[in-house]
């Protein structure tokens, strides 16, 4: 991915400031039981959202496309640490090819995938392969699904790596 321009990063951490100055003066207005104490609140929790997703940016080096409302990665993260690997929700068995099957070709292809944020597989690459078996484990985890990866309660697109393993029945008299 591009890294972010130094001018990014200072444009979010001023932006983080000014944050910070409003929510403190709300923060202020509400211990004065101020009339929109309601609304105060609500704002609060808005800043404090929006301070979380500057931090996530800033943590992430600047990957961010905007920190408003609809706030979405341009960049993958690569699961670990704090990112969770998302859950699969839909799973397609690989089908075997015959030609491998004839050969007696066995072993685990291992993928990266780019997972988007609504969970579907954006991109794949092999980076163990075998093969007679790498088209096979690409085009049946294309059609996987996985539950979004949320990241400070936003969804995110991120990057892990996938095992599919094609194993064969012994042949006869093994």
């Amino acid at each position: 991915g591009a890294s972010p321009r130094p001018l990014d990063l200072v444009a979010l951490q001023a932006r983080l400031a000014v944050l910070r100055a409003e929510q403190e003066s709300l923060a202020q207005r509400l211990n004065e039981r101020h009339p929109d104490r309601l609304r105060n609140q609500q704002q609060i929790a808005e800043l404090e959202a929006a301070i979380d997703r500057v931090k996530a940016t800033l943590v992430n080096g600047g990957t961010t496309r905007s920190i408003g409302p609809g706030f979405t990665t341009q960049t993958p993260i690569r699961v670990g640490g704090a990112v969770r690997a998302p859950t699969r929700t839909k799973n397609v068995a690989p089908e075997y090819p015959a030609i491998a099957q004839s050969s007696r070709v066995q072993g685990i292809v291992i993928v990266e995938a780019t997972i988007d944020e609504q969970g579907r597989i954006a991109e794949a690459r092999i980076l163990r392969s075998i093969p007679l078996l790498d088209q096979a484990a690409l085009d049946a985890e294309k059609q996987w699904e996985y539950t979004p990866t949320l990241l400070n309660g936003m969804p995110v697109p991120v990057i892990m790596t996938v095992t599919v393993n094609f194993t064969l029945d012994p042949a006869p008299g093994q």
